[in-house]
């Protein structure tokens, strides 16, 4: 992390300066993010359901099978198992697969400045305005900043950012953001910015 300037400024005395800090994201924090998002909490909702009525399904296979002594139920009673196998097994790879796509190991560069974060991956450049329509969450030691506007997130992982400018990278980003319990945060980083050395 190193202090920098923002020379987009209109002029000399408008100049801000903020953090910036280079990361790469590891699996561990990008399937961490991927568990936390809405879609993937609303399909375990719908598979602990199927869950459910596949394990109900091959409980009644399998008295229906002892009951009738038929293996045509012992044969049905599989095709649960099976279901079951997949519920279970889909959501793994497909996060997974997320994993693979998202950046993984390459390198991402954040200038973070009190109005703004530019962001550079791959050669692209992108921007998230801290205008108070962001949203700030901090969980497993990382930092997620979403723009509703565009859809875009950031996901800041806290080791990435030094000790000495950890609460002022904080402090601006949730200035700039919203967040359920705003206050609080605001006040535990500002006590780490005015504590005695």
């Amino acid at each position: 992390a190193e202090i920098i300037i923002d020379d987009e400024g209109e002029s000399y005395e408008e100049e801000d300066t903020g953090v910036k800090i280079k990361y790469s994201l590891t699996s561990d924090e990008i399937k961490s993010f991927v568990k936390r998002s809405e879609i993937y909490q609303r399909n375990k909702k719908v598979q602990k359901k199927h869950t459910v009525v596949q394990s109900i399904f091959f409980v009644l296979m399998i008295t229906f099978a002892i009951i009738f002594k038929s293996r045509y139920y012992a044969w049905l009673s599989v095709y649960a198992v099976v279901f079951l196998a997949l519920i279970w097994l889909i959501p793994v790879i497909g996060v997974r697969r997320i994993v693979k796509k998202m950046f993984f190991n390459e390198e991402i560069t954040a200038e973070i400045f009190t109005d703004k974060i530019e962001i550079v991956r791959g050669g692209q450049k992108r921007e998230i305005t801290l205008d108070g329509s962001c949203d700030y969450e901090e969980y497993d030691n990382m930092i997620i900043i979403s723009s509703p506007c565009d859809g875009l997130s950031l996901i800041i992982p806290i080791r990435a950012i030094e000790p000495e400018f950890r609460a002022e990278v904080q402090a601006m980003l949730l200035a700039g953001s919203k967040s359920d319990n705003k206050e609080k945060k605001e006040e535990k980083i500002f006590k780490n910015i005015f504590r005695p050395i």
